[in-house]
Formats: structure tokens, C-alpha cells, sequence
């Protein structure tokens, strides 16, 4: 009787977390995976975890050797230092957890156990400790390579740990809320073992954090409302010509760091616009007209929606092929959501690009023409070389100016454009609700098995024994009606287990394999080889003994022995 995984929907969680707060998120998330090489005993334990002294000092030292190399000329090792720089907490979370023993020393001094397949409380936040303090480094080393001594750095590294900090928010506040469940044993054991509660419980916490994101990161980054005139002015007015309700337009400070605007949130009584001081500072309000307009041309098109959409699918999807294989083991899932997390990847960035051709065709509808807006897009880009390069997602700034004269000179650009996102939004909105049916009908189907797992584990045996099929559960019926007639005080997993390795010893592998999976059921993990063992067949059992706890290997052998 298999029980339901939670931690499937706890890394559906972070693939959706993924998608929704951008910044430091893909970094956050890679750090929490590293923690699977814990669960799945990959640890080598090759130094002691105060050798993660030495993954103080490499930022700097990687922020001097950029630096250096630029002002040689070397602009290529520059660019590869800086690289390098920017991936080296996530790489030196990899080694503290793969290499130095980190979540080893934790379990074994605190008995906390950061595993990414436990519930997940506060033990995950100490698991990725190493990640948070190296990322901090390296915000700081990057302040110094890229500014002035000084105020410059200050606010360059105030910006960035400001950013990073969104990024720890949401995930600070799933666990907390876990950590809050988890205090209550009833609806912990039904959320994690029931399959409905768990995805019910997952996608009110992705809910909320929804809703919430708005206030959440108005609040953690540096903003304040435009005051009335002026330029708030101008963003009503454009607002109102494109018929776009938001609950405020703020100015977001960052020190001058990034020139940038986004609008967050998906209902008109929760979104936000912000703009950056360095965006503000740096356009004319013709072209800030053109940027917001721009940014409503996303809100208007859904693609925060589409985007779910697809990473619904993607997570939706690996569940069920992980469920469908049949192959439920710690690699299996890691092998299986890493790739969903990889197609992710591929695919926002393939979207996004696109969705920001689209977003300024509403930009050049709105306004009437796109001059104001390629203006905006020269000045932002920076300099030649910025100007013709293509990030994950956004296309160049050549090529989106030479998008949009095309499209002014050829209407059928942008509706063949269209036609073609509005196919994809199709595609993923079906692929999303059929996958969301099957889900759902699936887990409707297990919740009496569900349920029974769960009384069983909170050793409710009356009320489980109720919900059993007769024609199915004959075996574990019969041994609940022993059960029942012990005191209560006797139903301990230690009584348990001592019922299954006299049955053992008497013959009656089947009584043996339920007192075991009772006991494995209310705590006694370590039998898990035994109810394995059980199952496999006789020719297969010999080399599974040596993972089996003494005693029960002294009962498989006293019975291989007799006669």
C-alpha cells in the first residue's frame, strides 16, 4: 500500500515560484535542488564542513580578476570571471551539500534533516544556509566590481540584497506556513498522504502568493506612489486610453542600478506598475508613455497566464509520467522534475521573446505609431554592442526596432505573429486543463486509499479498517482485527514490529509484511528493505538481506536455514 509523495507538490511549488518571481529565483530554486543530493545519498563527505571557509574568499577574488582583466583589455576572461562570479553560491551550495558534508553536520548535531523530500520546514532554510551567505558575498563583490568606492556601492549592493531577499520572501513564507502545519500531526499526515489534500494545500499556498506578490514586493524593494500631476499624469491618461485598471502606479528605487518597468499582479484591484529612478531619469516622457503602454500590451495579452499555463503542463506533466512509470524512487523524481525545470527554462525564454514583439505591437495600437518606443529601446539598450545582443528574454534591440518598421511597413507581420501566440496560448491553456482533469480525477479516484494510509499512519486502525476493500485487504484486515484487540497503549510501532517478526518466524510472510508495513507506517522507517524484501521474489531476496535491520535478517536467515 504505497503512500502519496507531498514532496512532488512541493517541487511543483518551486517550479511554479520559478516562473512567477523572477530576479534571483532560478538561482534560489538550483540551490534547494542541490539538497536532493542529500536525500538521495550522494553526500561523499570529502572535507569537513569548515572547509566552506574557503568558499569565502573566491567572490573577491574572481570580482579583482574581472576587474584586472578589463583594464588590460582582456574583456573575454573578464566576461568569463564575471560568469563565474555570478553562479559561484549556487556551485558552492552544490559542493557544502556533494562534498564538505553540510546537511551530514546538521542532521547529526541538530537532528534536523534538510532533505528536499521531507516536509518542508525550517531544517530547508539551514540546508541552503551556505547558498544564502555566498550569494550576499557575492551581491557585495559584485557592488565593488561594477562601482565607484563609496555611496555607488552602497547602492548597488542595497538594490541587489533587496532583490534577493524577494526571491528568499516567498519561499520564507512556504515554509513557515508548512512549519505551521506541520505542528498539527492530523493535517500534516492527511495533506502529505492524501493526494487531493496535498494538492489542494499547494495550490492554496500558490494562490495566495499570487495574490499577495503585489504587496510582497512593492513592500521588500524600495517604492513609493507617484505623486499626483505630472508624470502620474501622463501614465493615467495613457491608461485610460488603453482601458487598464491598476490599484497604483510607484516609483522603484534601485539606486540608479536598472531602467526598467514592470507591472505585477493579475486582477486590476491587485496589479502595481513600478518604474525605476534609472528608467525615469533617462526617457523622455513621450518614451515613458511608449514603456508603459508597452507594459499593458502584456497584461492585455494574459501572457502571465499563458506562461502558467505552460509551466502547469510542464509540472502536471511530470507528475504523471512519474506516476505512469511506476518508478517512484528519489533519483527517479529528481531525474523527472529536473527535466520538467530544464523544459521550463527552454520555454519561457523562447516565449518571452516573443510575448515582447508582441507587447509592443499594443504599444504601437495604443499610441498610434512606434517612434517613442524605438526611442525608449535605443537609449535603454546602451551602446552598440548591448544594442545587438539577445538575452533569454528579450530579443535585441535591433531586432525589435527592425521588428516593428517592418510591421508598419507590412501589417501581415504582426498578424501572422499572433496568429501564431495566440495558437500557442491555445495549445497550453488545453494542454493545462486536460492534464488538470486527469490530475484531478486520479486523485479523486485514490482518496479512500488515500485516506486509509492516513488513518493507518496516525494509528487510527477502527476508522481504517471501515474504508478497506474486504476483496483486496484481507490480510491487513485481519491483522487490524488483532490490532484492535490490543490495549491502546500497546499499539506502539516497537509492539508492532515484534508481531511481524514472530509471524516471520512462524511462517506467515503475508501476516509478517503487515504488522511491518503498520510499523513502518507509524515511524519505523528503517523496515522499508524489510516490506521490499517481503515482495521481491525468493531468487532475489539474498541480496537484500544485508540492508535489513538484525533482527529481521536474522529471521530470513533462520528461515532459509530450516528444512
Amino acid at each position: 500500500m504505497p503512500t502519496t509523495c507531498y514532496p512532488k507538490f512541493v517541487l511543483s511549488g518551486l517550479l511554479t515560484f520559478a516562473q512567477v518571481f523572477m530576479g534571483y529565483l532560478v538561482q534560489v530554486t538550483a540551490a534547494l535542488l542541490s539538497l536532493a543530493f542529500f536525500d538521495l545519498g550522494w553526500s561523499f563527505e570529502l572535507a569537513s564542513p569548515l572547509a566552506l571557509i574557503a568558499l569565502v574568499p573566491p567572490p573577491y577574488l574572481l570580482a579583482w580578476l574581472a576587474r584586472r582583466s578589463s583594464e588590460r583589455g582582456d574583456f573575454r576572461f573578464a566576461d568569463r570571471a564575471e560568469r563565474l562570479l555570478k553562479v559561484w553560491p549556487t556551485l558552492g551550495q552544490l559542493a557544502a551539500v556533494a562534498l564538505f558534508g553540510w546537511c551530514e553536520a546538521i542532521s547529526a548535531r541538530a537532528g534536523w534533516e534538510p532533505a528536499l523530500t521531507a516536509w518542508p520546514g525550517y531544517a530547508i532554510f539551514v540546508g541552503i544556509a551556505p547558498f544564502v551567505v555566498l550569494e550576499a558575498l557575492a551581491i557585495d563583490a559584485r557592488a565593488r566590481l561594477t562601482e565607484a568606492a563609496g555611496a555607488g556601492v552602497r547602492r548597488a549592493r542595497s538594490f541587489q540584497l533587496r532583490l534577493f531577499l524577494s526571491a528568499l520572501v516567498p519561499f520564507g513564507l512556504y515554509i513557515a506556513i508548512s512549519s505551521v502545519v506541520e505542528w498539527n500531526e492530523t493535517v500534516r499526515v492527511n495533506v502529505e498522504e492524501v493526494g487531493l489534500f496535498g494538492a489542494l494545500f499547494s495550490v492554496a499556498l500558490i494562490g495566495l502568493f499570487l495574490l499577495i506578490l503585489p504587496t510582497l514586493l512593492r513592500h521588500t524593494w524600495e517604492t513609493r506612489e507617484f505623486a499626483p500631476g505630472g508624470l502620474r499624469q501622463l501614465f493615467e491618461d495613457v491608461a485610460r486610453r488603453a482601458g487598464f485598471r491598476c490599484r497604483g502606479i510607484y516609483l522603484w528605487g534601485t539606486g540608479g542600478q536598472m531602467a526598467n518597468a514592470a507591472i505585477v499582479g493579475f486582477t486590476p484591484r491587485t496589479r502595481v506598475v513600478l518604474f525605476t529612478d534609472a528608467l525615469i531619469a533617462r526617457l523622455r516622457p513621450n518614451e515613458l508613455a511608449a514603456v508603459f503602454a508597452h507594459e499593458i500590451g502584456h497584461a492585455k495579452r494574459h501572457h502571465h497566464a499563458i506562461f502558467l499555463s505552460f509551466g502547469g503542463v510542464l509540472v502536471l506533466g511530470a507528475g504523471v509520467l512519474s506516476e505512469v512509470s511506476g518508478l517512484d524512487s528519489g533519483a527517479t523524481l529528481l531525474a523527472v522534475y529536473g527535466a520538467a525545470f530544464a523544459s521550463w527554462y527552454v520555454t519561457f525564454g523562447y516565449l518571452s521573446r516573443r510575448f515582447e514583439l508582441e507587447a509592443d505591437l499594443e504599444c504601437l495600437e495604443i499610441l498610434g505609431d512606434a517612434d517613442s518606443l524605438i526611442d525608449a529601446l535605443e537609449e535603454i539598450s546602451g551602446g552598440m554592442h548591448a544594442r545587438e545582443k539577445t538575452t533569454w528574454r528579450h530579443f535585441s534591440t535591433k531586432d525589435r526596432v527592425e521588428f516593428l518598421e517592418r510591421v508598419q511597413q507590412e501589417p501581415g507581420v504582426a498578424t501572422r505573429l499572433r496568429r501564431r501566440l495566440r495558437s500557442f496560448a491555445r495549445v497550453g491553456y488545453t494542454a493545462f486543463a486536460a492534464l488538470l482533469i486527469l490530475v484531478a480525477v486520479d486523485l479523486v479516484r485514490s482518496f479512500e486509499e488515500d485516506r486509509v494510509v492516513a488513518f493507518l499512519r496516525l494509528g487510527d486502525y477502527a476508522r481504517a479498517q471501515e474504508r478497506m476493500d474486504p476483496t483486496e485487504d484481507e490480510g491487513l484486515i485481519g491483522v487490524l482485527d488483532r490490532v484492535l484487540d490490543l490495549p491502546v497503549s500497546e499499539r506502539t510501532p516497537d509492539v508492532l514490529e515484534a508481531q511481524g517478526l514472530e509471524a516471520l518466524h512462524g511462517g506467515h510472510e503475508g501476516e509478517a509484511g503487515a504488522w511491518a508495513l503498520l510499523a513502518w507506517l507509524r515511524g519505523r522507517h528503517e523496515l522499508r528493505p524489510v516490506l521490499d524484501t517481503l515482495e521481491a521474489p525468493e531468487a532475489e531476496r539474498a541480496r537484500r538481506l544485508d540492508e535489513l535491520p538484525k533482527p529481521w535478517r536474522a529471521a530470513f536467515d533462520e528461515r532459509s536455514d530450516a528444512p
